[in-house]
């Protein structure tokens, strides 16, 4: 059984590459598990010159694939848990951005991830209630909600959006194209016709 993990609880470093030390920025996940951001491990690969590298928190050593680092899974789910992060730190610290969907400047109330923008309270109710949007609409978070701000993991992954198929818009990704810089792609199994 999966527990409610508030993403509160989790300690800072979690979010942060082993080799920079800062918070990842586009992570990319080994085959071990141990993530790490791009560019990091672009310098992990420039380091090597065998094919492999050694994972810097394991030592387990993997294959670096054709694609080099865009080879490498991107993690994004831990984007997704980033990007509130920081949305939860812009909340806190006052310094929230302006409305991206008017020129009036009004106070910031809600954030969609589908768009990922922040949205006035008059911007916010036109995204939800306007038919057009009807996908943005289980994507928008309103920031004057407490219980916005102690969002647990499995809260948090269902305002997020799992990557679409860059092929077919409409239908979640499965899997990550490496031959196409880990492009989220839909796998579809041939039907017999198109076997034959």
């Amino acid at each position: 059984m999966a527990t409610s993990t508030s993403l509160n609880e989790l300690k800072e470093n979690f979010f942060l590459c082993s080799v920079c030390l800062d918070q990842f920025n586009e992570p990319k996940m080994l085959p071990c598990l141990h993530r790490y951001c791009s560019l990091c491990l672009k310098k992990v690969i420039q380091a090597s010159n065998d094919g492999t590298i050694e994972c810097p928190m394991c030592t387990q050593v993997c294959q670096v694939p054709k694609g080099g680092v865009d080879g490498f899974k991107t993690d994004f789910h831990m984007k997704s848990v980033i990007e509130f992060l920081n949305l939860q730190k812009s909340v806190n610290n006052g310094d929230l951005k302006e409305c991206i969907s008017c020129s009036k400047k009004n106070k910031v109330f809600a954030y969609c991830f589908k768009c990922g923008d922040f949205l006035c309270e008059q911007c916010y109710k036109f995204h939800k209630d306007n038919r057009m949007l009807k996908e943005h609409q289980p994507h928008i978070l309103k920031l004057a909600n407490a219980e916005a701000m102690n969002l647990t993991l499995e809260e948090l992954s269902a305002f997020t959006e799992d990557p679409r198929c860059h092929i077919h818009v409409k239908q979640q990704a499965q899997l990550c194209c490496s031959t196409c810089r880990n492009v989220p792609v839909l796998y579809r199994v041939p039907t017999e016709t198109q076997r034959a």
